[in-house]
Order: C-alpha cells, then structure tokens, then sequence
C-alpha cells in the first residue's frame, strides 16, 4: 500500500498517477471518490455553518468509502495507492492507520508531499487558476475547496 497525501496543489496526483504507472497498481484518489458519489463540493462552503456542515459529512462520506476501498484491495491481497489530503479532520491520517495495522504482512508507506516553496497565497492563487473552470472536465476538478492557512503545517 502507497498512499500520497498532502496539501492541495502539491503534487499528489501527479506524483500517484506517476508511481500507479511505474509499479501497476491500482490507485484510488478521494477526489475521484467523492466525484463518484456526491458530485463536485460546493466552491465556498464557509458562506455559511449549513454549507460547512455538509461539506465536512460529505468529505466524511467520502473518506469512508477511501478507506473501505484501501481495506478491500488490501483484504484481497492487492496492491493499492491512495490519495488524499488527509487533513487534520478527525477522518484524516488517524483513521488509515488501523486499515494498514490489519494487515501486517503488507508493507505500507505513506508519501507526504508539501510545497515548500510556496507560500499558502501563491497556492490559494494556483487554485483560483485551477477553479476557473469549476464544475467543468477542465481546470480543477478536486474535493477540496480551500488552500492550507497559514498556519498548516
């Protein structure tokens, strides 16, 4: 199991699709799932505590069905890659850690990639760029609505 987290725009996806490609596994991407499932999230959720709400309970929706995808391939003896930002939300890092523990003949890295060269403005400004095509096949297409703040670490 790989799995490549981190914050928004820092190169997970392409870092993933790049290894899924190299070593031919599967890859599952929380974007895509919560895509599948939900749709594409409400661009501001923090208009109000309602949107809020509901952005939070579908992300959980989301990463439910992440980590229920992990623990099936990993239940059939597959290999997997998975991505996510894996934020400090409750569902985050703490909860795929039982999910590998289960298996402990599975050798399991977890990738954690930062842009250390970008302040959090110029990535809330690659994300703008990004979500001018919002609710379109173009431009970003992810679960996410907001870069990290500047006190992410």
């Amino acid at each position: 199991m790989i799995f490549v987290c981190g914050w928004p725009g820092s190169g997970k996806s392409a870092l993933a699709e790049l290894l899924a490609n190299e070593f031919g596994v599967h890859r599952v991407d929380i974007d895509e799932v919560r895509a599948l499932m939900i749709g594409m999230p409400y661009p501001r959720p923090n208009e109000s505590p309602d949107l809020m709400k509901r952005d939070i309970e579908e992300m959980d929706g989301a990463y439910r069905a992440l980590f229920d995808n992990i623990d099936w391939h990993l239940a059939a003896e597959r290999s997997i890659l998975g991505t996510a930002t894996l934020s400090s939300r409750p569902h985050g890092q703490g909860k795929l850690r039982p999910i590998y523990e289960n298996y402990p003949t599975v050798r399991a890295r977890i990738i954690q990639c930062v842009p250390r060269r970008d302040a959090p403005e110029a990535v809330a400004a690659m994300m703008a760029r990004r979500a001018g095509a919002f609710g379109t096949t173009a431009g970003y297409k992810g679960g996410v609505n907001s870069p990290p703040s500047a006190t992410s670490k």
